[in-house]
């Protein structure tokens, strides 16, 4: 506990030959710091802060290295800021990242580009500043004119960084959905799921 991995010398495996003496180093990994920061300047109290690995400039991640980050990140790599913005993630393991912050009042925010985090130390990570976001509304509606209840509707935009955020909604039984807190982009709404 308290280490984020290890790894040991290259293993040279023989068929029907066992390995014994192996021994695997491991790190304490590095401390990030940083603040959550509104469109006007002010530090984001209670924002869910996410640390994401990602692949090298020019490589694609190998993704059984993918799984295993995913797997430390899911059970350690998340906090939360303080009364000021401000967040502090140990323990993390050498590599490129990127931070990802979301709040409740506010639409989800990523840094704009990867930073480096080393093998140990302390690093700064880019500070991330969050706006309320937009707001999509409306109706579904059949091609007959009739409301269409417990439908589920979904809004996407292509990432900037590769990956795709999506937002989703499900109608009350007028036919209306409500989503609140959508970051500025381009998107496209569609029906994913049919009410009964």
């Amino acid at each position: 506990q308290g280490y984020p991995g290890g790894r040991s010398e290259k293993i040279q495996l023989a068929r029907q030959v066992g390995v014994e003496g192996v021994v695997i180093k491991m790190t304490k990994g590095a401390k990030v710091t940083g603040r959550i920061l509104s469109s006007k300047g002010a530090g984001v109290s209670g924002a869910d802060v996410e640390i994401i690995p990602q692949a090298a400039a020019g490589a694609e991640m190998n993704p059984f290295i993918q799984l295993a980050q995913d797997s430390l990140r899911t059970a350690k790599k998340s906090t939360r800021t303080d009364a000021e913005g401000n967040f502090t993630i140990a323990g993390v393991q050498e590599g490129v990242f990127r931070l990802r912050a979301t709040h409740a009042n506010y639409a989800k925010a990523e840094t704009d580009g990867s930073f480096q985090v080393p093998a140990s130390g302390e690093v700064a990570a880019p500070t991330v500043t969050m706006m309320i976001g937009g707001i999509f509304k409306g109706v579904v509606r059949t091609k007959e004119g009739k409301v269409e209840a417990n439908t589920k509707v979904q809004l996407s935009e292509k990432g900037r960084l590769g990956g795709t955020t999506s937002y989703s909604a499900t109608t009350d039984a007028e036919g209306r959905f409500y989503i609140k807190n959508i970051r500025p982009g381009i998107y496209t709404a569609r029906i994913t799921e049919r009410g009964g």
